[in-house]
């Protein structure tokens, strides 16, 4: 059992990917604290994942709410005495552009994406600091690095969470605390039922994803599973992309990237070196791409870019 013994809350596990991760643990060994503002939802949660009610509890709670907050921590203190992992999962989606929104809108969802994630971790990260080491694992989205037309909020607020993420494994790595984010594709559960019901959004969700499938919770159980073990105790600040592949920009849209960086009128020979440039950086795109690597763009733009200035320099 990769998680023996590990005390773990679990925020938004009243249904879809928190329900599979909080049963997912327990398969595993774990003690899980099931939270969520759907008490019934968080119930039937624990009582799927330990019938015997020893290895998993249910609290009511809002993550949006600092006194909810205290309130889980302090009952998975008394219960269980510790805190080994903390999963943000709690979230919400909100369709609508930045016009299209009302302020109430965006606010929901900051709040339950991102400022939830920001309480949940500063109540915990004390206790982590107090028995020297813990891990955080947070549930982003491909959305928080590729951003998707017409969900202004929700991409905000879950690239928003993946910076967090990278703060805070800054912040707390040499206190022996890891935090890292998982980064879904497309998942049938609650939050998107009612979107992929449409026979033709469902078909280009399928179209985009070269496994031929849209995921499931249970796909994201191995990946929090491993960040939340001893086998990830190397691995701190890491976003993982768990999408069928669907995120992964196109060779085509990442060949064009380097065309921006031709200069206007160089000297004959410093346009030669160049154009060799430019088409050295354009495979490169092409090569990262087919490997999957979001970043392409930007690794390849950037090392064009100081080439460039290094040959204009040169003369």
């Amino acid at each position: 059992m990769k998680l023996k013994e590990k005390v773990c809350i679990v925020t938004g596990g009243a249904s879809g990917i928190g329900r599979a991760i909080c049963t997912g643990f327990v398969r595993e060994g774990a003690r899980v604290v099931v939270t969520d503002r759907d008490g019934p939802g968080a119930e039937a949660t624990a009582r799927m994942a330990s019938s015997d009610g020893r290895s998993a509890s249910a609290v009511v709670g809002d993550v949006t709410r600092d006194a909810d907050v205290q309130r889980v921590v302090d009952r998975c203190l008394h219960q269980f005495g510790r805190v080994d992992v903390l999963v943000n999962s709690a979230g919400i989606g909100q369709l609508g552009t930045v016009v299209e929104l009302t302020e109430q809108q965006w606010d929901e969802v900051i709040s339950i994406n991102l400022k939830g994630p920001f309480l949940f971790a500063r109540r915990v990260l004390r206790e982590m600091l107090k028995g020297g080491g813990g891990c955080v694992v947070n549930i982003a989205s491909v959305t928080g690095i590729v951003a998707s037309p017409g969900r202004a909020a929700y991409c905000a607020s879950k690239a928003g969470l993946i910076m967090l993420t990278k703060a805070m494994a800054l912040d707390y790595a040499k206190a022996g605390i890891r935090v890292n984010a998982i980064c879904p594709g497309v998942i049938i559960s609650p939050m998107t039922e009612q979107s992929l019901q449409d026979p033709i959004v469902r078909r280009e969700k399928l179209e985009k994803t070269p496994l031929g499938r849209l995921g499931m919770p249970e796909d994201i159980v191995p990946a929090a599973v491993y960040l939340a073990s001893e086998e990830s105790s190397f691995v701190t600040g890491h976003v993982m992309v768990v999408d069928g592949r669907e995120g992964a920009p196109s060779a085509k849209a990442t060949a064009s990237v380097s065309v921006i960086l031709r200069p206007r009128a160089p000297a004959s020979s410093t346009a030669s070196r160049l154009n060799s440039v430019l088409e050295v950086s354009t495979r490169r795109s092409r090569s990262l791409c087919q490997e999957g690597g979001a970043a392409a763009p930007m690794i390849c733009r950037s090392e064009a870019a100081a080439a460039a200035r290094q040959i204009a320099r040169a003369g």
